[in-house]
Order: structure tokens, then sequence, then C-alpha cells
């Protein structure tokens, strides 16, 4: 399995996160991004506290494609990316991203 590289993957999750907050509302004290891929298409669903389904503006919509492209390319067989924002009681948001890879089926030498 192949991967994206650190300073690459780190830029994407930024502009992601950048836009993701855009879409929050004042009252909002976590966001979730949620994206699915298979080799033929990806989709995606963003949600808040306040707002359980966001259609976002098509930045976001082009960000995301970006980076399922970047992965498909790399070969890295990622399989769902997941953003989690949460607000601290200072309005400062903190971002945690988990990713999953379909497992490696290869043949073990």
């Amino acid at each position: 399995m192949a991967a994206v590289g650190v300073d690459e993957q780190h830029a994407l999750d930024m502009a992601i996160g950048n836009l993701v907050l855009r879409e929050m509302y004042e009252e909002d004290t976590w966001a979730e991004l949620t994206i699915k891929i298979d080799r033929v298409r990806h989709y995606f669903m963003l949600r808040a506290d306040t707002q359980p389904g966001i259609d976002p503006a098509g930045e976001l919509h082009h960000a995301i494609a970006q980076l399922v492209n970047v992965h498909v390319h790399a070969g890295s067989d990622l399989t769902t990316a997941i953003y989690r924002y949460d607000k601290d009681p200072n309005g400062r948001w903190d971002m945690v991203a988990r990713f999953s890879y379909a497992p490696d089926l290869s043949p073990n030498e």
C-alpha cells in the first residue's frame, strides 16, 4: 500500500477543515465530516450538533474530491476518512481525523 506524503495530507486536512468550519453556526459545538470511498465513487456526510445534515458550498465538494483523487493516485486504498471538530470553551476548534484503509490481501512472502 502506498501513502500520501505528510505535507500533502496536512494541506488537504487544513483546506477541508477551513471549509467545514465555514459551514458552522455560532451555536455549533461540534461537527463531523465522514467521507466514504470505493474504487468507483465517493460520498460524504457533514453534520453538527445543531445541523443534522449540511449541504455545504461547492468548495468543500471540490476539496473532498481532491483528497479522494490524491489517495486514489497514490494507491493508498483509503476507504473512510472521518474528521471530527470540537469547539472549546474559548471558541477555538480542534480537529481529530481517523482514516481507514482496505486490508492488504496480498499473500505473505
